[in-house]
């Protein structure tokens, strides 16, 4: 049973005939595994040739994984339970901005912020057995994640009744970065190597689109475009093993990975109709 209580609190700041600023707070509590909570609020006007909203969020939710398995290798069993809590510390912020330069021109800018923390502790209980014996270890892995990632969105947009050019840019920027360290506990009758891996990422993406097309006629329609994407990825793991009680790296587990690729595309598209029939056909070039 969870029970949650929450509540939403409606704020009209300023009115206007038809447009205006207004904003909301939200807020709500529960229980899992422990008292979990969130709050946030929102704020958008739209008055004339600007428009505008922005967003705040932070939550601490609750729950736990637990994993059952039995696995069998060669002539041993080993049964193993998991038992990992969460409480993760969220924060997410995010804006947008329009503006209207004239009846057929406008221009926009967007953004958004994320990041969590996750420090936990997951629990394990296995079971070693074959036909003669039977040995049990305990063991914790102590998580301590971090994510952040934000991404910038400009844009700009012409359009009629019988045209439409859309060009629209995106950076988006993600780091994670990840320790977690392994280590038996009393109580076990085998012994267990503690370990240690430390795993860095980071990924950064640009994209960017342009699409035009042009109503010619109810039964003729025409459109072209491109697209382009650029991601750099850098994951770099280190893997260390306990000697003497200190953590030596192990190079022959370690590992890193540089990715650049690369992507351009043009195509260009005719929808036509006559009568019943209808006719569609895309060209498309990528590199």
């Amino acid at each position: 049973m969870k029970p949650q209580f929450g509540a939403i609190v409606n704020i009209i700041l300023k009115k206007n005939v038809k447009l205006g600023t207004h904003g909301s707070v939200n807020s709500w509590i529960g229980e899992d595994e422990g008292i979990e909570w969130g709050t946030g609020f929102s704020v958008a006007s739209y008055k004339n040739k600007l428009n505008w909203q922005t967003s705040v969020n932070y939550s601490q939710p609750t729950w736990r994984d637990d994993l059952f398995l039995v696995r069998t290798v060669n002539s041993e069993t080993y049964d193993q339970v998991t038992k990992e809590p969460y409480d993760p510390d969220n924060f997410a912020i995010s804006g947008s901005l329009d503006y209207y330069l004239s009846e057929h021109h406008s221009i926009g800018l967007g953004g958004r912020f994320n990041n969590r923390n996750s420090t936990r502790t997951a629990s394990s209980k296995t079971i070693i057995s074959d036909e003669n014996n039977r040995n049990t270890l305990f063991s914790e892995n102590y998580f301590d994640r971090q994510r952040t990632n934000y991404n910038i969105n400009p844009y700009y947009e012409y359009k009629t009744d019988t045209d439409k050019l859309v060009i629209d840019f995106n950076y988006v920027d993600f780091t994670n970065d990840n320790t977690n360290t392994l280590y038996d506990i009393a109580g076990s009758t085998i012994t267990f190597d503690d370990r240690k891996y430390i795993q860095d990422g980071t990924y950064n993406i640009k994209t960017y689109r342009l699409d035009y097309s042009k109503t010619i006629s109810d039964n003729l329609k025409i459109s072209a475009g491109s697209r382009f994407a650029d991601v750099k990825t850098d994951n770099d793991l280190q893997t260390f093993e306990e000697k003497d009680g200190n953590f030596e790296k192990n190079e022959e587990a370690s590992s890193r990975f540089v990715i650049d690729e690369t992507i351009f595309a043009l195509y260009s598209k005719v929808n036509a109709t006559l009568g019943n029939w209808s006719f569609s056909r895309r060209i498309k070039i990528r590199r």
